[in-house]
């Protein structure tokens, strides 16, 4: 009697799912053909083309036999003008984190906590094992957690609280502040106050935070899935880590070597550079342009 039941409900589960798919079909093939139509399809980066390419099989199809060419990426821009670079912070002890996202779990901010956890272990560890302390073992962590929050969404609201608990029995509560729905002045004075900053989403198409962290001159640790892999150069402008504790805490400790030898600044700079050259409102303008002209030729 039980197992019937069980295959009921994973029929009914199957045939829900087929009837949604029945739904979309027309939906999602008359956006197919619509882009289709397009004479040049702009896309915001790598991933975003690689998305679009496993999405619409009959224009995959039809490019294959036609000789199309596939959709171009066109990266997002900056305003370099509102986005000035800070100074460094003052030199201190503590060594200060932000990150800038909305309260949802996709956005996976509790990696960033739970890396200081293991760092917190790991620091633990070291003692316990009568290991002399080197000079970044004297740096504590600062993480500030601001990001968007609407009461009425019970994602965000949960989410929220999720992550205090998990501050909380971690014992990290004197380490990590989160912040609800900063402002614009807010938020560049968490940039100005920073020593780097974090991004844990995986698979983002793009993400901008990543692009006003090195506007701000702050090198950024972020997941190496999606956009921020054309964005942040790994050992250069920022560090591009596997979506786990254990390789956020990797980063953050070498943050913390580089602070303490006075050289993550440098990161900091080239993170400036990095944007200056390639994400600027001239730069997208003139590659903007330069499509324009193809197809008006």
């Amino acid at each position: 009697g039980g197992g019937g039941g069980g295959g009921g409900g994973g029929g009914g589960g199957a045939a829900k799912a087929l009837l949604r798919r029945a739904y979309r079909l027309p939906f999602d093939t008359l956006e197919e053909v619509c882009t289709g139509c397009a004479s040049r399809v702009l896309v915001n980066s790598a991933y975003t083309a690689s998305v679009y390419e496993a999405s619409f099989h009959l224009l995959r199809a039809c490019r294959r036999l036609s000789g199309a060419p596939p959709p171009t990426v066109l990266h997002p821009a900056i305003d370099l003008a509102r986005n000035t670079p800070h100074d460094a912070p003052p030199a201190s002890a503590t060594l200060t984190l932000v990150s800038i996202n909305r309260f949802e779990r996709k956005k996976a901010l509790d990696l960033a906590i739970e890396a200081l956890g293991v760092l917190r272990s790991r620091r633990q560890a070291r003692e316990g094992g009568g290991r002399t302390r080197a000079a970044a073992d004297e740096t504590t962590f600062r993480l500030v957690m601001a990001g968007g929050y609407d009461p009425r969404l019970a994602e965000n609201v949960e989410y929220h609280d999720e992550l205090l608990a998990l501050t909380e029995r971690l014992g990290l509560s004197a380490e990590v502040e989160l912040k609800r729905n900063v402002t614009e002045s807010e938020r560049r004075d968490l940039f100005a106050s920073c020593s780097a900053v974090v991004y844990t989403p995986s698979f983002e198409h793009f993400g901008i935070v990543p692009l006003e962290a090195m506007a701000a001159a702050r090198p950024v640790i972020a997941v190496g899935l999606g956009g921020p892999c054309e964005s942040v150069v790994h050992g250069e402008s920022g560090w591009l880590c596997q979506p786990s504790a254990d390789a956020f805490a990797d980063a953050f400790a070498e943050a913390a070597r580089l602070h303490a030898a006075g050289s993550l600044e440098q990161r900091g700079r080239a993170a400036r550079a990095r944007v200056t050259a390639h994400f600027s409102l001239d730069i997208f303008g003139e590659r903007l342009e330069a499509h324009l002209r193809e197809l008006t030729a």
